[in-house]
C-alpha cells in the first residue's frame, strides 16, 4: 500500500514537472505565432509566411480575435479587400471592444465604396476610442458621399488630435480640390509631404455637383 502511494506521488510529480511546461507552451504558442507573424509581415512583407502562422494560431485557439485581425492585415496588404473584410468582421465579432479592428474594417469598406457601412463601423470605433486614424476613415467615407461638411469636420478633428498626420492632410487636400479651394488643397498636399505621407491614394472622388 505504501509503495502504491509512493508510485502515485512520483506520477503526480512527473506530471507536474513535464505536463505543466507543456501546458504552458501550448497555451502561449498561438500568441507567439501572432507575434512572429506580425514581425514577418511588418518588417519583411512576408505575407504568405505570416498567414501560415496566423492560421496555426487559429487552429490552436479558434476564438483568438488578434489572429483574425492579423489575417485581415495580410489580405489587405496583399490587395484582397474581400478576404480582409471577412477577417476583420470575424475579429470584431470575437472582440467587439477592439476599436482598431472596427476602424480597419471601416477603412477597407470605404476603399471598396461601401460608405454607409464604413461610416457606421468608424462611428462604432470612435465611440470606443477617439483616434485620428478613425476620424480620417470616416471623413474619407463622407467625402466619397459628397458630404463635404461632415468630412471636413472629421478631417479637422483628426488633425486636431494629430497635427502631423500626413494621411489626413492629403485626404483633406482632395476635399479642398473637389470644392474649388485650390490654395488650401495645395497647402495640405505640401503638409502631407512634409509629414511623411507616401501613399498613392489618388482615388477618384465624386465631382462636386453644380
Amino acid at each position: 500500500m505504501r509503495n502504491q502511494k509512493l508510485a502515485k506521488t512520483w506520477i503526480i510529480a512527473l506530471l507536474f514537472l513535464f505536463g505543466l511546461p507543456a501546458l504552458l507552451i501550448s497555451t502561449w504558442l498561438p500568441y507567439l505565432d501572432i507575434a512572429q507573424a506580425g514581425f514577418l509581415e511588418g518588417v519583411g512583407n512576408k505575407h504568405e509566411e505570416a498567414l501560415r502562422l496566423y492560421d496555426r494560431a487559429i487552429r490552436a485557439k479558434p476564438d483568438l480575435a488578434a489572429a483574425y485581425a492579423g489575417r485581415g492585415h495580410c489580405h489587405y496588404n496583399m490587395g484582397d479587400m474581400e478576404k480582409a473584410t471577412q477577417q476583420f468582421t470575424k475579429a470584431v465579432e470575437l472582440e467587439p471592444t477592439n476599436a482598431e479592428s472596427w476602424n480597419m474594417k471601416a477603412w477597407i469598406l470605404a476603399k471598396m465604396g461601401q460608405n454607409d457601412q464604413a461610416i457606421a463601423d468608424a462611428t462604432k470605433s470612435l465611440e470606443l476610442q477617439p483616434h485620428p486614424n478613425t476620424f480620417d476613415t470616416r471623413a474619407y467615407a463622407y467625402m466619397h458621399q459628397r458630404k463635404y461638411d461632415e468630412a471636413l469636420k472629421d478631417f479637422n478633428s483628426a488633425l486636431k488630435l494629430d497635427p502631423k498626420f500626413g494621411d489626413a492632410h492629403f485626404h483633406r487636400s482632395q476635399l479642398y480640390a473637389q470644392t474649388g479651394k485650390n490654395d488650401l488643397a495645395e497647402a495640405d498636399k505640401l503638409k502631407a509631404k512634409e509629414f511623411g505621407y507616401t501613399g498613392d491614394d489618388e482615388t477618384t472622388i465624386p465631382p462636386l455637383q453644380p
